[in-house]
This record gives structure tokens, sequence and C-alpha cells, in this order.
């Protein structure tokens, strides 16, 4: 039978949740066999395994739920982000939405809801609860920035012009250089990633309407590279930290408005009580046939005061959210620091604009020496050991480090002028650079192979497909 409070609001079942059984006088008990269970379920996600993971092997393991059921993802799930393990609760997370059918719904702001710690004996460790929790709030910031189908979305889609016109992500396709037949009867084509303007509005101070997305990727990069250099050389005082630490210095004191936020709560977890008293003594007034009047103006009065708490409380939240930035401040240092200085061969890598400027192929001022490409292709022009070493390297573009720095982007032909998650804002250049001009460049494999690359879908990754266009043209841009 379902554990009810007078109100008849129900709460929980333990006879259907596993760890818990009531005691003999009422009181919850840990009931051992089970707790075992929900350590097992709680230590494992903690140590990396998916829920998927975590249900097949306590199904493997003739493990079933307290209702003799297989485990499932979702359970494993609810077992995770239910506060009951950690010995608190959480008090009207359901409400009566229908009075004839009686029918409960989830719900977080239709009746006030009330927080109890310490409620009862705790199954799970405050250690093993926080890494769960850590690791739960990960996986649902990389769900935020998942698609319907469940990929996620490019990251570029935040970058603008100063018109405010937006970018959105599409595949151009071009025909591969040297595979093409001198009648143009067939030939070989590749696709290539580019952000182009919805409105066809033209890229400022270029003829065309889109940026390739890798040039994005390696300004990005490169940027991020010369910050981390700049970083380990001079640590906080680079200029980099020191114009973060003065926008951190506006903020609040996120430990004192939190601590406002809590007696705030409080308060209204107060007024709530408050409120339902007044309901209950109006409801017997009713039944008594006396005058109700002042029953209902202090209802009234109480729901005023309710909604001034519930936005102050909103308020503060906000501000709070705000001053997070101290904390994402740290991942981001973190985070950068952790950006490799090796490739997979052991060798330092090779950053264009940091340790070359250009490539072997492309002339100082961004053109391609057409001579050299042709020589290498030919195999007229060598291409030495020494000079693939000194070669800059293709960087892998981190996507979480531009989400936790890059809030948005305005571009200005080549530059983009970035506004940062910490307020400051960041000028980045190379962004109008076309697959072409990374030719000469070097990608080092997981595989600890090296290419050099000497064409344009090389550059790209992409593979080859065979068109036909002696009857239809291609007309795109290479």
């Amino acid at each position: 039978m379902q554990k009810k409070f007078q109100n008849g609001d129900p709460i929980i079942d333990l006879n259907r949740t596993i760890g818990y059984e009531w005691g003999e006088n009422g009181e919850w008990v840990i009931n051992p066999e089970q707790a075992v269970v929900v350590r097992m379920i709680y230590e494992a996600y903690a140590d990396g395994y998916s829920s998927t993971a975590i249900a097949h092997m306590l199904n493997d393991n003739g493990i079933k739920t307290v209702m003799d059921c297989i485990w499932r993802s979702d359970g494993v799930l609810r077992v995770l982000r239910n506060e009951i393990y950690a010995g608190h609760l959480l008090m009207k997370k359901t409400a009566n939405v229908d009075f004839l059918s009686h029918k409960h719904i989830k719900h977080q702001t239709i009746r006030p809801q009330y927080f109890i710690e310490n409620h009862h004996p705790a199954i799970i460790e405050p250690e093993l609860l926080q890494r769960v929790q850590e690791r739960l709030k990960k996986e649902s910031e990389k769900r935020k920035y998942r698609n319907s189908n469940g990929r996620e979305p490019c990251p570029f889609i935040n970058l603008k012009l100063p018109d405010g016109s937006t970018l959105k992500r599409l595949s151009y396709q071009a025909m591969a250089t040297g595979y093409q037949k001198v009648d143009g009867s067939c030939g070989y084509a590749f696709q290539y990633p580019v952000m182009k303007t919805v409105n066809l509005h033209q890229i400022p101070g270029t003829d065309r309407a889109y940026l390739c997305k890798l040039a994005l990727e390696q300004s990005f990069m490169e940027m991020m590279y010369r910050i981390k250099r700049e970083y380990d050389e001079q640590g906080e005082d680079c200029f980099f930290c020191r114009e973060i630490r003065l926008a951190l210095a506006n903020t609040v004191n996120v430990e004192v408005e939190k601590q406002k936020i809590a007696a705030i709560q409080n308060e209204i977890n107060a007024t709530a009580e408050t409120y339902k008293r007044a309901n209950a003594d109006k409801t017997k007034a009713e039944l008594a046939g006396r005058k109700t009047a002042a029953y209902e103006e202090l209802i009234r009065d109480i729901s005023e005061k309710m909604k001034q708490l519930e936005a102050q409380k909103a308020e503060l939240e906000e501000i709070v959210s705000g001053s997070s930035i101290r904390e994402n401040y740290k991942a981001f240092l973190e985070k950068l620091k952790a950006l490799p200085t090796t490739n997979s061969l052991g060798e330092p890598i090779v950053v264009n604009g940091l340790d070359c400027c250009g490539t072997l192929l492309v002339n100082p001022d961004g053109s391609i020496n057409e001579q050299r490409v042709v020589g290498v292709r030919r195999k007229t022009f060598r291409i030495t050991p020494e000079r693939v070493t000194a070669a800059p390297e293709l960087l892998t573009f981190d996507t979480e480090l531009y989400r936790m720095l890059i809030k948005s982007g305005i571009i200005y032909g080549d530059e983009i002028e970035y506004l940062t998650t910490f307020g400051t804002k960041l000028k980045i250049a190379g962004n109008v650079r076309t697959l072409k001009q990374f030719l000469g460049f070097k990608r080092v494999n997981n595989d600890k192979t090296v290419d050099y690359l000497t064409a344009t879908y090389q550059v790209n990754g992409s593979s080859l497909s065979k068109r036909n266009v002696k009857n239809k043209p291609y007309k795109g841009k290479k």
C-alpha cells in the first residue's frame, strides 16, 4: 500500500522503490540486498559506464527490479536521478490535475514543492553522489547541442554578418583536379562543408557568400595554441587572462547570492504552508456556514506575496547563472592546458602563424604556387622528409573548447570578432581561406602515418565519387 501524508498527497511507494522498505513504525529502513544494487549502479556510472551498459550488466547477472522485471536504461537513470538515495526527499513531485479521475502528473511549477534534507538514512556516500551528479550534468550539457535526429549541430551557427545575417551549414561540391579527362567527359567530385549566409549576402571583403568550415576551425585552433603558449610562458599575466580577470571583477559573489536564494526558498516554503492552512480554514468556514471574506482576502495577500518571492528568487538565480563564469573560466583553462603539444609521432605540433608562415605550395600573399603544385603531382618537385616535418599541421578542432569559450561572433571579412562566454571579445583572422590555401599542410593520423596535402579533396579528407559532366558541365566553385 502506498504511504501518504495526512493531506492525501502521495509521495513515494517504498514497495515499488529499490533500496528501502517500511519499518515497524512507518520509518524508512535500508534494504541491505537492494542497497548493494543501488551502490553498484552509482559506482558503475561514476566509473564511466553508460546507463544502457549498466542495465545489461544487471540483467546478465540475473538481477531484477523490485517489480521482478528486467532492467532498462531509463530505469537505471531514474535511480541515478532520485534524491532519496542521498537521504533527501522532494515532496509534491506530482499534482492532481483532474479531481474526477484523480490523475497526477509530474511538475515543477503547478504547486509549491518542499525539499527535506536528511529525511532518512542515505545509501550513497556524498563523494560518490557528487561524481555521479557531475557526470549527469555533463551528459545533459551534451544533449543540449543535439538535433532532433541525435546529431550534433555545427558550432558555427552562432556567427553573423554585421547586418545581422545568419549562416547555416551546407555541403558544396567540387571537381578533383587531375582526375578529369581532357575532353571533360567524366571526372571525380568531392563534397566539403561551408557556412553560407541564408540570404546570399556576400561576406565582407570577399566576393562570395560562404566561408569554408575548415578555415573557421583552423583559425580558431591556431588562436587557441597562441593563447596556450602565452599562458604557458606568462601564466595568469598573459593578455588573455588579464582581460578575463577584468570582466570577472565586475561579477557578484556567487556564494552570497546562493545563500540569499536559499533564504528566499525557505520563506517560500513557509508561505506555502500558510497558504495551505488558510485554504483549509476557508473550507471549514464554508462547511460551518460562516463568512469566508476574511479568508479570501488573506489567501489573495498570501498569493501576492508568493509571486513576489518567486520573482525575487528568479532574479537572483539569473544573477548566479551569469556569475558562474568563474567556474567556467577555470574549466576552460584546464581544457586549454590539456591541448596536445606533440602529435602521434611524438614530434612537436607545427602551428601555422606561430612556427611557420605559409607552405611550399602557397605563396606568402596567399596565392597558390601552381608550378610547385604541378611539380609535386608529377614528382618533379621532391618533398623531402625534412620539408614534411617543417610543414604546418592541420590542427584537430576541439568542439567542446569552442563551446566553452565562444558565445557568438560577427564576421568582418577575414577577421571574426568573437564574444566570449566570459564577457570579453576576441578577434581571430584567417577565416576566408579556401581549401587550396591549405595545400602543403600535413595531416598526422592516429596510426602514425602522415599525409602531405597536395589536392583539395585531401585537405578536406573527403572521398571521391565518379561524376559524369559531359552533358551537364559542372559550374560550382573549386
